[in-house]
């Protein structure tokens, strides 16, 4: 989320909504799933959810205002996706660190 304009909006959720395939965070900004070769082969779409909660700052009104009486307000998240041979690693979910 380094690159959102806003950092008032966390990410809370991403699922695969087409075919029940599981991601897994396993980074601070990293989901893993697993797309099998028979899916690729026959043209299985996977479409990909994200949830996201907007965190009430009042130090951030006057933006917050102004993007939602905009008539058509677009919120671009940046995504990057690496896909590479998936050979059977272990795929390790993150654990996030409480903040002190």
């Amino acid at each position: 989320m380094e690159n959102m304009v806003n950092d008032n909006l966390t990410i809370t959720s991403i699922t695969e909504t087409e075919n029940g395939n599981t991601l897994i965070k396993t980074d601070e900004n990293t989901y893993t799933g697993i797309i099998t070769l028979a899916d690729i082969q026959n043209d299985v779409t996977n479409n990909i959810r994200v949830a996201v909660q907007w965190i009430d700052n009042p130090n951030n009104n006057e933006q917050d205002v102004s993007m939602g009486e905009n008539g058509d307000p677009v919120m671009r998240i940046p995504i990057i996706v690496h896909a590479i041979q998936y050979l059977g690693e272990t795929i390790t979910p993150y654990v996030e660190t409480p903040n002190p």
